[in-house]
């Protein structure tokens, strides 16, 4: 009878040496980030609220959020954004001087600020979107596929619907090309920075499905910065 409790406990100690030898033999995920993980994960700075020197702003307006409401602008029904609250919410200068509004065309409106800042914007109005208009100036204040605007004061709005290089966007916009940084900002504030010399050959990407993403010639992040929702011009 010993004999045979002495064997069973025997038995039950071999089966317990073999569970444990393998359960230790399961390897355990590693959830320690790689040197590039890591990295990456150091990359991911915050415009909201890391301490930064703001400058001025070229906002990417399909990226932008804002209030939209039904209207009809040149018997098209469509929605559309009030100018003001677009720019109390991007801009860092409110515009003071004029304000230029240029088509595709190359089609312009010169616009005071108090005419600009009663205007709308709708980029879904079809067949003349984006189009930007004051009511109360008629047909004066109004200009259909509109390709940017600029402000007196060194900000502008762009509607990209190709890729153009930071270089061509700055030649185009008449604005600095030799500022100390340029530093692209994404919807989620997620930023990458780069020199007036790595801006030249910088992109901002239109996708085939719309996105507008940017791409920097620098290491950081692989230079990669998708949903850019504007450029910021630090002198």
């Amino acid at each position: 009878m010993k004999k045979r409790i002495g064997l069973i406990a025997l038995l039950l100690i071999a089966v317990m040496l073999c569970m444990c030898a393998c359960g230790g033999g399961q390897e355990t995920k590693d959830t320690t980030p790689t040197g590039a993980e890591s990295e990456q994960q150091q990359d991911k700075g915050n415009a909201a609220t890391d301490d930064i020197t703001e400058g001025n702003r070229v906002l990417v307006c399909q990226n932008a959020e804002f209030t939209k409401e039904d209207v009809k602008v040149s018997d098209v029904e469509a929605t559309a954004a009030a100018v003001e609250e677009l720019v109390d919410k991007y801009f860092i200068n409110s515009p003071a001087g004029e304000v230029s509004i240029v088509a595709t065309d190359g089609y312009s409106v010169e616009m005071s600020a108090k005419d600009f800042l009663a205007a709308k914007i709708s980029l879904d109005a079809k067949d003349i979107a984006p189009i930007l208009w004051n009511e109360e100036l008629g047909d004066k204040g109004k200009v259909k596929m509109v390709d940017y605007i600029v402000i007196a004061e060194g900000e502008a709005i762009i509607f990209p619907t190709e890729t153009i290089t930071g270089e061509a966007l700055l030649e185009k916009l008449g604005l600095p090309n030799d500022a100390t940084m340029y530093r692209f900002v994404a919807t989620d504030d997620f930023y990458l920075e780069c020199t007036a010399e790595e801006m030249k050959t910088a992109e901002l990407r239109v996708g085939l499905d719309e996105t507008i993403n940017g791409s920097l010639p620098i290491k950081k992040a692989g230079g990669k910065i998708n949903d850019v929702l504007y450029i910021e011009i630090v002198e």
